[in-house]
């Protein structure tokens, strides 16, 4: 059997975590207490994990080498509008997933099959959050809800849903990846980008039940 790279039940705070880094940019109290507490606050279930311990250690090291907090915001801020918020024009981009599925224009079917599964299981997104359901912060939101909790829908597959939604990402999240790996000034959201496509790889529907 292979070993996996991290416990199923760190998977869902992961998740959770960088969701919220690709859901908007960093602000200055949060990189504070980044560099303040040297980053120990920054992914800290993968920090000392072997498969992971370069790509940590490299995400740390962009915040520590700033001089100063507010030269790590711009530059972090710079990279989250260049990349993700059509600044970058063609070496941007989109942190939804419409944009590399079929045509690649946005609200075609990965939203309305999203607005469906949240609709489903009765999620609702945030009302400041202007995105589109199909944006990869909703989408690992939801996968993140779905190894966490228990459905609350009597008939429903948890497994099989999770499975479901992991082929998704896997469809589109890796070229995601590559952009990013491209493009991205500070190199901070290309190198998330890459632990979140071997962490997506790593989870295995069929052992979250009996790691519960």
């Amino acid at each position: 059997m292979t070993k996996r790279f991290i416990e199923t039940a760190s998977c869902a705070d992961i998740l959770a975590e960088i969701s919220g880094y690709f859901g908007s940019p960093l602000g200055q109290d949060e990189i504070h207490i980044m560099r303040n507490e040297k980053c120990d606050t920054l992914l800290p279930q993968l920090h000392g994990t072997p498969q992971f311990s370069d790509e940590v250690s490299q995400l740390r090291s962009i915040l520590m080498d700033a001089e100063d907090d507010e030269q790590a915001v711009s530059l972090l801020n710079r990279s989250f509008c260049h990349l993700f918020l059509g600044i970058g024009g063609a070496t941007g981009t989109s942190p939804i997933e419409s944009a590399h599925v079929g045509t690649g224009r946005l609200f075609q079917e990965p939203e309305m099959e999203m607005t469906r599964l949240l609709a489903e299981r009765g999620l609702k997104m945030d009302e400041t959050f202007m995105e589109p359901t199909d944006h990869l912060s909703i989408e690992l939101s939801y996968l993140e809800q779905l190894i966490r909790l228990e459905t609350t829908i009597s008939d429903f597959d948890e497994e099989k849903a999770i499975e479901d939604m992991l082929v998704r990402l896997n469809s589109w999240v890796p070229t995601f990846a590559q952009n990013c790996a491209l493009h991205d000034p500070s190199k901070f959201y290309a190198t998330l980008a890459k632990i979140l496509v071997r962490l997506l790889a790593d989870i295995k529907p069929e052992e979250l039940r009996n790691a519960s």
